[in-house]
């Protein structure tokens, strides 16, 4: 039967389609909490007091699911749709279940990609009644051919009956694309429907958020023109035609009851929770698994820029907001609740274990937008998607996996426990699946590891005395593998070492995780990363624009005591272009003054390790270049020199990042400048005399506990003595 327009439940677990724009509006705002609380009866939360903070995402009137829904760690993609006396697996490694109630039989296809075509034969003294969909064929000498397909995550019931002894046979063949185009039929009503109600009311030159205050307004349900519910926004930029993939909202897919239930979260945030789904992009799931430990600011990506109210508002008519860094500049990236489906579960990322819980889709979801389709993001490095996600500058270390002769084993050890110590995330990740050595996906899973994946680290320690090194990992494919080298949970080296079990703190372990030697660690992992993170720091975004190889706007910072500063240089993002692994070289170079003179003389550069900026000039082709700076009174001011290398006369937007644990105020002061072309700066003089035109720039300015960064235009970025505005910053 597959996925429907929408489903009901009725008792032998058959389903009829249900119009959803009806429904919608009905399960809204029956799921909407009353103004004082919640319903009675309704939630198992505690009701808010007034001093309690607003419950932006309408998590008190959460009812916990009908215990048969919940997610058995038997399967893998989804679950039954009915329960039974008996369940069995027609294949050694699952994928079809037959279901035995009482005299009737059921099956569920437990694969995302096959349809399982099923026939038995049943002997000539049986009783059979064909269900659903299912064709009964009575055959010559009394036995009874029962034949039905089961599409992927169905649950279909196949007989009835009293059956006397049975042969059967059961195919698993790939999912047939006339299949998929005739679910997209079906669902397209409903989504032309909605895109004629959005299209009847916008102007063409209305922006995203425009377009959903309107939808709010009427209320009619928000559908995205620009990131459409359609094959173009699953396959845009593949190399090869991609598998035809339906589109529904939640009512459409879910079983009555369950819409009034769908909330961004639903429970405590657990990155084991979430299934990665078919689309591969397993970097953009490390880079959510990377921020388990920082919940409050993953939460944070999906909270309304202005207020909690209108996030409850927006719901309502099927949107969400999640707050990226595109291009290094902060974006409220508006999408509908529209999901690719296949057989009534999300074809992508999900929660695991609660269908009703949809935080991870849409931020796949958005961050799919962002980059034109979701093609676009099947593979990447994690530290770009937590950089998209944070605003923080990162570096790669992969040498220290692999070092040179002269990099000692305890220099690199003591640099990681310190990364470590200072709230840095470290990330690894395996060799690629696809290299010169074919056996290489074996030979990750033999020992729990899988090839081509990345893993983020939760902690590092090095005991000097001993010569051990141990890193505890989080492992994000923990359904699928489990880490079984030394260190291993249970392994022996925890009773003979049970200092380093205390201090590891082993027993505490819930499998999420597991410890590696850091031998294990150089062994397995080829790549390794490290994030920056500052979560005190308050985010200032700087925008300019490159002509030819001259940026329009520089950075005059003054100081009045030393501060530490984390500069960045990001240029325009091409990922899900043809370009998209071609960036022109850039470099950020931060200058310091002379008080006697007007002469600058360049004191540090980007490399490629954001800690240790150099004093030659290296130009980098990446997409960002950061360093990390102390500036001290003595040298100021200074001035940060954007740089690239292009060789046209082209236009390339740029920003500045500044983060700062000290706002820009009395002690700390910035001014743009736009410095002339022939400037010595720009044909790589290490000294120069400092020339140059005050410039207006537009920026951002993010304080940690805020929504949303407040845009300016100004010529400078200084706080005033008292308010929350910037000095002669009139918003524009």
């Amino acid at each position: 039967m597959g996925c429907g327009a929408s489903s009901t439940q009725s008792e032998d677990g058959m389903h009829e389609p249900i119009p959803p724009m009806e429904m919608v509006r009905k399960q809204i705002a029956a799921a909407q909490p009353e103004q004082n609380g919640v319903k009675e009866g309704q939630s198992s939360k505690k009701k808010r007091s007034g001093d309690d903070p607003p419950d932006e995402f309408e998590e008190l009137t959460v009812t916990a699911l009908p215990q048969r829904w919940q997610r058995d760690s038997t399967y893998k993609c989804g679950y039954p749709m009915i329960t039974g006396d008996e369940v069995k697996p027609c294949f050694e490694k699952g994928l079809l279940y037959r279901i035995v109630k009482g005299d009737t039989w059921a099956f569920y296809n437990d694969t995302r990609t096959y349809e399982m075509c099923v026939s038995f034969t049943f002997g000539r003294d049986s009783t059979v009644r064909g269900m659903g969909n299912t064709v009964i064929t009575n055959l010559e000498g009394g036995e009874i051919l029962a034949e039905a397909s089961i599409y992927p995550c169905e649950t279909a019931i196949f007989v009835r009956g009293r059956f006397s002894g049975f042969r059967s046979k059961i195919k698993a063949q790939p999912l047939s694309d006339e299949i998929l185009k005739a679910k997209v039929k079906q669902y397209d009503k409903y989504i032309q429907e909605d895109l004629a109600r959005v299209n009847a009311m916008i102007n063409e030159n209305d922006t995203d958020d425009a377009i959903l205050a309107k939808c709010v307004e009427g209320p009619t349900p928000f559908i995205d023109i620009r990131f459409p519910p359609n094959q173009t926004s699953i396959e845009r930029g593949a190399v090869l035609p991609i598998m035809t993939i339906p589109w529904a909202r939640p009512d459409m897919y879910l079983p009555l009851g369950f819409p009034p239930q769908v909330r961004l979260f639903r429970s405590a945030i657990s990155t084991v929770n979430i299934e990665q789904g078919d689309l591969g992009d397993y970097w953009i799931m490390c880079a959510i698994a990377s921020l388990e430990d920082d919940t409050e600011r993953l939460r944070g990506m999906f909270r309304h820029p202005v207020s909690c109210e209108k996030t409850a508002k927006e719901r309502a008519v099927g949107a969400y907001r999640v707050t990226l860094n595109k291009s290094g500049w902060w974006h409220s990236v508006i999408v509908d609740d529209y999901l690719p489906v296949v057989g009534n579960r999300p074809k992508f990322a999900q929660s695991l274990s609660d269908p009703c819980e949809v935080w991870v889709s849409i931020l796949q979801k958005a961050y799919a937008k962002v980059h034109g389709s979701y093609v676009n993001i099947v593979a990447g490095d994690p530290l770009h998607a937590l950089q998209d996600f944070t605003g923080y500058i990162s570096s790669r270390y992969d040498y220290i996996l692999d070092p040179e002769p002269g990099l000692e084993e305890n220099e690199i050890l003591e640099r990681l426990e310190k990364y470590d110590q200072q709230g840095f995330k470290i990330i690894l990740s395996t060799h690629n699946a696809k290299t010169d050595n074919p056996n290489v996906d074996e030979t990750y899973r033999e020992v729990g590891l899988l090839a081509g994946h990345a893993y983020p680290v939760k902690a590092v320690r090095y005991f000097a005395s001993e010569n051990i090194a141990l890193l505890q990992i989080r492992n994000p494919w923990c359904r699928e593998t489990e880490w079984k080298g030394e260190w291993a949970n249970g392994n022996a080296e925890w009773k003979s070492h049970p200092e380093i079990a205390k201090a590891c703190e082993i027993n505490a372990q819930d499998g999420s995780s597991f410890w590696m030697s850091w031998g294990d660690v150089q062994k397995y992992f080829n790549g390794c990363g490290v994030l920056f993170r500052y979560p005190r720091s308050v985010d200032y975004r700087v925008r300019g624009v490159f002509r030819g190889d001259i940026p329009s706007v520089s950075i005059l910072i003054s100081v009045n005591k030393t501060i530490s500063l984390v500069c960045s240089l990001t240029q325009e993002d091409r990922r899900g272009t043809k370009m998209a692994d071609d960036y022109p070289p850039i470099m950020l170079s931060l200058c310091g003054g002379d008080r006697l003179s007007d002469d600058m003389e360049v004191e540090k550069s980007t490399t490629t390790e954001a800690d240790y900026p150099g004093e030659d000039l290296t130009f980098v082709h990446s997409r960002d270049v950061g360093m990390m700076c102390t500036l001290t009174p003595f040298k100021s001011p200074y001035l940060l020199v954007p740089r690239i290398i292009t060789g046209r006369d082209e236009e390339h937007p740029y920003v500045i990042g500044l983060l700062s644990e000290a706002e820009f105020g009395a002690d700390l002061k910035a001014e743009f400048f736009s410095v002339p072309a022939n400037c010595e700066v720009f044909r790589n003089a290490k000294s120069f005399a400092f020339q140059g035109d005050v410039v207006e720039a537009k920026f951002q300015v993010r304080t940690p506990d805020c929504r949303f960064p407040t845009e300016y235009n100004s010529t400078v970025i200084v706080k005033a003595k008292k308010g929350d505005w910037y000095v002669e910053n009139k918003k524009k």
